[in-house]
């Protein structure tokens, strides 16, 4: 590395604020005691010096003091070469700096070893202080632009993934800003819908009343149930969708509710579809899951779509499951399975995509629920049957 590569390394640390210490320990490692000492003489005015009288030693120094900056090695040593050395300690410590100290007829195993990259240069014996000084220096500026090479690039990643999770939290307020948006639209457009059906459910009841006092046909008074009770049904989900629209949680009310009841309600409220009527439902109520916490009407509103959205997009034939229970976590669990030819989950939208025109409608609505609840809604498939899982939390929290 150029000394503009250096000025440039040092320029981006300061403009990060990193302080980045600089390498000043040295370890000299020589079977000769007066080389060592030569060598510590030498160095030690400017840098940390510790010294080692063989391979084992200097291993074992490494293993109780730390890693060094820059080690030095005699080449001609018992038991363990300088080469060797390197080896090790290339391995136990990669940032560590390595020269070896050889005679002129010991050329050649030093280029291999360079070439392994086990050792950064080798030195031949005997040696010229200042070149040695000047060796030294540049193995230490080495050193400093490695730390600082993956300090900065440390620094820079942590920056680029701040900056990721920033801009993912901008993206989801806009979406935000925008569902919010488009669900006052939602609310204002149900709230007036719910004023025109309610007063034609309030008709339909009096005729409904006159039916019978008028004594008219089985067939009569049951088609006119019907339709009274899809208008009521409307209605619930329209006022639904009005307080669901409104800024914040806290318009939610949780309250004990008996699931079976639930269920029975919501099961009826489904069979007065057309398409829903000869289809065949199993459910199950696991004991610990008979009596939970929810805001009622929400959770009626979220059981029903998901029920429409299987009559939307499921087989007529064959059997829908419907069980309840509680997860792992505490949370409470509603999980419908059918039968589907094709890939449901293609039509599961997301909150900020409410279309009353989309065939995803249903389960829009089941979404607006949960969500309005801090609860999660997740289809999937495999061997053409359908899952839907409806997870809620079993205290409704105050967030806005």
């Amino acid at each position: 590395m150029s000394s503009v590569d250096l000025s440039v390394l040092e320029a981006e640390a300061r403009e990060l604020s990193i302080d980045i210490a600089r390498p000043n320990r040295v370890m000299i490692v020589d079977d000769e005691q007066d080389n060592l000492d030569v060598l510590e003489t030498l160095l030690e005015d400017e840098y940390e010096v510790s010294t080692a009288i063989n391979g084992a030693d200097a291993v074992a120094l490494l293993e109780s003091r730390g890693p060094v900056d820059l080690i030095i090695a005699d080449q001609r040593m018992p038991q363990m070469t300088g080469v060797d050395l390197l080896a090790v300690v290339a391995v136990l410590h990669p940032s560590t700096v390595r020269i070896v100290l050889t005679g002129y007829s010991d050329v050649e195993p030093m280029v291999d070893a360079i070439n392994r990259g086990e050792v950064y240069r080798f030195m031949l014996k005997p040696f010229n202080a200042d070149e040695m000084r000047a060796v030294v220096s540049e193995s230490m500026r080495l050193c400093w632009m490695r730390n600082a090479l993956r300090t900065v690039l440390a620094k820079l990643r942590e920056q680029n993934e701040d900056l990721y999770r920033t801009h993912l939290h901008i993206a989801d307020a806009q979406r935000n800003l925008v569902t919010a948006e488009r669900l006052v639209a939602v609310g204002r457009t149900a709230a007036g819908i719910a004023h025109s059906v309610r007063t034609q459910a309030a008709i339909a009841a009096v005729l409904l009343d006159a039916l019978r006092e008028n004594g008219a046909t089985d067939a009569s008074l049951a088609a006119a149930e019907r339709a009274q009770t899809s208008s009521l049904s409307l209605l619930e989900l329209l006022e639904c969708l009005h307080r669901l629209a409104q800024p914040g949680r806290d318009r939610l009310i949780a309250q004990s509710v008996d699931v079976c009841a639930l269920l029975e309600h919501v099961i009826g409220s489904w069979r007065t579809l057309d398409d829903a009527k000869d289809q065949q439902l199993d459910v199950s109520v696991a004991s610990e899951a008979e009596n939970l916490s929810f805001d009622l009407p929400a959770i009626r509103q979220a059981l029903l779509g998901m029920l429409r959205f299987a009559s939307e997009v499921g087989t007529p034939t064959g059997t829908k499951r419907l069980a309840v229970s509680l997860g792992e976590h505490g949370d409470a669990q509603f999980e419908l399975e059918f039968g589907a030819e094709k890939d449901p989950t293609t039509q599961i939208p997301t909150l900020g995509e409410f279309e009353p025109s989309a065939p995803g409608l249903s389960l829009q609505v089941a979404l607006l629920a949960a969500e309005s609840q801090g609860g999660r809604l997740n289809v999937s498939t495999a061997d053409k049957r359908a899952r839907v899982l409806l997870q809620l939390p079993q205290r409704i929290g105050a967030t806005a």
